[in-house]
């Protein structure tokens, strides 16, 4: 009669213990129904479309995936935190997904300084951050564990810009300008850019410099005016391209002129007027592609905003951004397992090669990289269609 009590007990605590571990084989943020998702993003502020863009696209893709059936049957759920462009938030925000909401993960983030802050708590704590939107190689170099990028860097673009004008426009030996913030993505672009005209034997490139908190830039075109660039690249925020293509138009100062992903938004287009079309043109290094091309990517986006979000009867570059890196950190969630684990989901990231979303260039990571990609492709404004149109296939720096 003992033994039986005894084995009864056993079998009591075997299954209790079962049952527990039922629960619990995956690691934190993770149960049986839900994997459970957090972001730091710029939700208020004169830059909020962007955060709230990226949020609603990763949600979304989420939400597609849902009726799907989720990954391995559980449900995936986006938890966003405000940081209106501030470090100090991020880093807090950060603290409260990882420490209150007890997240498995984290997606998407506004620019590269908050990405960049976290690097010692998300290698601390072995927390992986996916889709950082921003274009510094800051973001992996020195090389970093648990840090995804997704973009290619000013870097990788200002090698593209020089490759262009040399290829493509066959110029010989043009007076090249840099008009960026004085950070680091500034000085990316200025690495990229010196490295490339020093391989194809041109002169070094004339550099102008500025603060994030500027509003006026007349002094910086009028000193590239005066120092008669031929093409001009400007890697900054959209409101600041926009108004340096003004300040061109006011100071008619026509090179050939070139922006980074900011300014491919038809927001943007409208915020900088005239000025987009004004004298040779802009073109702009994308990304991404066109959410409103016929490509497949292009094609599924819509589809699943006509079948998830139907509310959304403008959607943007912002939403397709975060529906990209949504998918991306859904593909990883899907090959990591059922018995789903960070180290295994960074295993199953590193196994990325050439993974194609349809919606950036082909994405690879491997056990010692995590840029993602270094492609770009060009779009150029057409003034008549009032949009932009893809000039070219996607490019790398040679």
């Amino acid at each position: 009669m003992k033994k039986i009590k005894v084995l009864a007990i056993v079998g009591l605590c075997v299954a209790c213990f079962l049952s527990f571990t039922s629960n619990t084989i995956a690691d934190t943020g993770v149960n049986k129904k839900v994997i459970l998702v957090g972001g730091s993003l710029d939700l208020t502020g004169p830059a909020a479309f962007m955060g709230q863009g990226v949020k609603r696209g990763i949600n979304l893709y989420f939400n597609k995936v849902n009726a799907e059936g989720g990954i391995h049957g559980r449900k995936l759920k986006y938890i966003a935190e405000d940081d209106g462009y501030v470090v100090a938030k991020t880093v807090s925000n950060y603290k409260k997904l990882t420490l209150k909401s007890r997240v498995f993960c984290l997606l998407g983030s506004t620019g590269s300084v908050g990405p960049k802050a976290l690097k010692p708590y998300l290698e601390e704590d072995k927390i992986p951050l996916v889709g950082p939107y921003g274009y510094t190689s800051a973001m992996f170099r020195p090389f970093h564990t648990y840090l995804f990028n997704i973009y290619a860097t000013c870097e990788d673009q200002a090698k593209i810009f020089v490759d262009y004008l040399k290829t493509e426009l066959k110029l010989e030996n043009p007076v090249i300008g840099l008009l960026a913030e004085d950070n680091e993505i500034g000085q990316d672009t200025i690495r990229g850019a010196e490295a490339q005209v020093k391989k194809v034997g041109w002169q070094a490139p004339v550099v102008e410099l500025y603060k994030r908190s500027a509003i006026d830039f007349s002094s910086q075109v009028l000193r590239l005016k005066a120092k008669n660039v031929d093409a001009l690249f400007f890697p900054v925020i959209s409101s600041h391209s926009a108004q340096i293509l003004k300040e061109c138009q006011k100071a008619n100062f026509q090179p050939l002129l070139f922006a980074t992903a900011t300014a491919t938004d038809l927001r943007f287009l409208k915020m900088a007027g005239d000025s987009a079309y004004f004298g040779k043109g802009l073109r702009s290094f994308a990304t991404q592609i066109n959410h409103r091309d016929n490509s497949s990517g292009a094609e599924e986006f819509r589809a699943a905003i006509a079948k998830y979000d139907p509310s959304n009867k403008d959607p943007n570059s912002f939403n397709l951004f975060g529906y990209g890196i949504a998918k991306i950190l859904c593909e990883g969630l899907q090959q990591a397992g059922a018995d789903l684990t960070r180290e295994k989901l960074i295993s199953a990231l590193e196994k990325m090669d050439g993974y194609e979303t349809g919606i950036f260039a082909p994405m690879t990571y491997g056990p010692n990289n995590r840029q993602g990609t270094d492609s770009v492709r060009i779009l150029r404004a057409d003034h008549n269609k009032k949009d932009f149109v893809i000039e070219t296939g996607w490019l790398h720096p040679e």
